[in-house]
């Protein structure tokens, strides 16, 4: 499917750190994916996504679900058991906040990930996979000020629970930044992209936005660039074992060891 907002391949490392110089400190979000053929679509969307096709392979038609209702259950799930694991609790109607523990702790749920850095995004890009990669970026002021003056108020975030609002042409997304933050969403600079509705991935949302080819930039990132890009990020210091605080990052940094081990072992081998 061809995309409304702007393409842009990366030819070189130094041109991608001049495309993103160009776009001011917290006014733009960025999203890194290890594919530049996904589109933009939470956890709970994709888990949707593989039951329906789980209920065809099983049952031979395709089933519709009530995504809302699925939704409001897993919240509710959640909030009657986070008290055996962890220590803050929202209000209980505080939905966005529950979710964003949620999705912290890696329950599907409407979220999208980002973060004010393009090289965090850009970890997030070649963490994984070997394929031509994309980095997302986001000038959300862009959006939300369209949305205050369709929506006619300021706290248009009530609607993004409402049982069966934005399931068409009035579907928006907010960024949100939660209450309570935690190491790794300051390790990542993080902060979340919240659909207003389970029935469309964030591509179709964002295309309904007038001039949204000037609010959302895809940095298409070849595939003969990640090498040379997984080394701009270790000089950088931005890996694993400090993006993801504890013992998790540290065994997620050993997968690039190899980049490590390559040179070590051309080394030992020179001298043998």
């Amino acid at each position: 499917m061809e995309t409304p907002w702007t393409k842009i391949t990366i030819k070189t490392w130094k041109e991608f750190e001049s495309e993103v110089e160009k776009l001011t400190y917290r006014r733009w979000v960025f999203r890194g994916q290890s594919d530049s053929t996904w589109g933009i679509k939470s956890s709970l969307f994709r888990l949707f996504e593989d039951f329906q096709a789980i209920f065809r392979e099983y049952k031979g038609r395709k089933r519709k679900f009530a995504k809302d209702k699925h939704e409001r259950l897993l919240i509710e799930k959640f909030q009657s058991s986070a008290h055996l694991y962890i220590d803050y609790l929202p209000e209980i109607n505080d939905l966005l906040e529950w979710c964003a523990i949620m999705q912290h702790y890696g329950a599907p749920t409407r979220f999208i990930d980002v973060t004010f850095s393009p090289f965090i995004a850009l970890y997030f890009a070649l963490e994984s996979g070997h394929k031509d990669c994309s980095v997302f970026a986001f000038k959300h002021e862009h959006f939300t000020s369209i949305d205050r003056e369709v929506l006619e108020t300021d706290e248009y975030s009530e609607f993004i629970f409402k049982s069966g609002f934005g399931t068409g042409n009035e579907a928006f997304f907010i960024p949100y930044e939660p209450k309570m933050t935690n190491p790794r969403l300051m390790a990542q600079q993080g902060l979340f992209l919240v659909p207003s509705t389970n029935y469309q991935t964030l591509d179709k949302i964002i295309s309904l936005y007038e001039d949204c080819n000037k609010a959302c930039i895809q940095y298409i990132i070849p595939a003969n660039l990640r090498y040379e890009g997984i080394k701009l990020l270790r000089r950088m210091n931005i890996t694993a074992s400090v993006l993801f605080p504890g013992i998790d990052g540290f065994c997620r940094s050993l997968r690039y060891q190899v980049v490590d081990t390559v040179s070590q072992l051309k080394r030992i081998g020179e001298n043998s």
